[in-house]
């Protein structure tokens, strides 16, 4: 369903998008850069409320960016080769050609795989995740666990999928408030208002992280106000950008 608002915000974002890219190739090169694409760029586009948020090259959005920059710095490590990787949501494009030369069998996946023509993706129900006979040792799922009624089951399955030593990389939007709800019937304008979008059924808060260590985990909290600020600041990473990285434990 698009609204007015979404309209508008894309609408924004495709303007903004090509005032930068005019002005890359006017004036070649940047004094930001673009860890996904590795490009120096002259700003990063407006998307909704947010300024600075996307790559006019490749279209990247902070959250990606800060997952890439989390890699390339240690923050994060990668499995090695002979482990298993499954990703949620596969949209990420720097991201998927990161996870698929790890060496790692690398698998995309999500609950309607018929939203990515030309790729290899598996559907997967994280509400109905059997327990597979090759547990995997990443699980990345980012902005996908807002769009779940019953989000502490699909938690619960990410850990029983989870090989002893894996770990669960889990990002989702936050505000500054504890997490709001809407039921199954809230209507979806009000959706929208209340939770940025039609499809979402709640807007996080910090106290996800209970909710991820009543489902088994160990969590670390990974968030970009940690870095430095000029850091954040050439590469486009915003306040809101945090990672909960989980680890299984025992229940």
């Amino acid at each position: 369903m698009l609204s007015v608002k979404r309209i508008a915000r894309g609408l924004r974002g495709r303007i903004s998008r090509a005032g930068l890219q005019l002005q890359g190739r006017l004036s070649p090169g940047g004094s930001y850069v673009c860890n996904a694409c590795g490009s120096a760029v002259q700003g990063f586009f407006a998307y909704g409320p947010t300024q600075d948020w996307g790559c006019p090259t490749c279209g990247s959005s902070p959250r990606e960016r800060f997952v890439r920059h989390a890699v390339d710095s240690g923050l994060l490590r990668l499995p090695g080769r002979d482990s298993r990787i499954l990703h949620i949501a596969p949209s990420e494009q720097s991201l998927v050609a990161l996870f698929s030369a790890s060496g790692a069998a690398y698998v995309r996946a999500d609950i309607y795989p018929a939203s990515y023509p030309g790729q290899e993706v598996r559907r997967v129900d994280l509400c109905d995740f059997p327990v597979g006979a090759e547990r995997y040792d990443l699980i990345y799922a980012s902005h996908v666990l807002e769009h779940i009624l019953d989000d502490e089951l699909a938690m619960r399955n990410i850990r029983a999928n989870l090989a002893p030593n894996g770990e669960a990389w889990i990002i989702v939007p936050l505000h500054d408030r504890p997490t709001e709800e809407g039921g199954p019937d809230m209507p979806r304008r009000e959706r929208e208002r209340r939770f940025g979008q039609w499809d979402h059924v709640r807007f996080y808060g910090e106290d996800i992280a209970l909710r991820l260590q009543r489902a088994g985990f160990a969590v670390e909290r990974i968030a970009a106000t940690d870095l430095a600020a000029d850091v954040r600041h050439r590469q486009g990473l915003t306040d809101a950008d945090t990672l909960w990285r989980c680890r299984p434990v025992s229940l």
